[in-house]
């Protein structure tokens, strides 16, 4: 997995680009990449996974448990088919921005706050 070490983010600025297109060949999955950040208020950066080639490219509880996140800014996507616990005890998420097709697997059953 690709997760980030430290619990202690708090915030991801608008500068940020997670380019993953570079990595289409090889990589898969970037499951759990902030998983358990509970300090993560505000993703403002730019998660890009447009380009990636692979129809398993797997977002498998990218952002489970970050019970503190109020905002991801964008994520890129196309393609993409599994979303299992993404968003899994993300109890404060309000905005989040997509673009590109997310078909139906992605549940946000424990974004209480999330509008619809």
């Amino acid at each position: 997995s690709w997760m980030f070490n430290t619990a202690n983010i708090t915030k991801i600025d608008s500068d940020i680009v997670f380019n993953f297109n570079k990595f289409s060949n090889t990589t898969t999955k970037v499951d759990s990449m902030f998983s358990g950040c509970k300090q993560l208020t505000e993703m403002l950066g730019t998660i890009d996974l447009t380009e990636l080639k692979s129809s398993t490219f797997d977002l498998k509880s990218m952002f489970n448990g970050c019970s503190a996140l109020t905002t991801i800014n964008l994520i890129k996507l196309k393609g993409i088919e599994t979303f299992t616990d993404t968003f899994k005890n993300c109890s404060n998420l309000i905005n989040i921005d997509f673009e590109g097709e997310i078909g139906n697997s992605i549940d946000f059953s424990s974004c209480t706050k999330l509008s619809k």
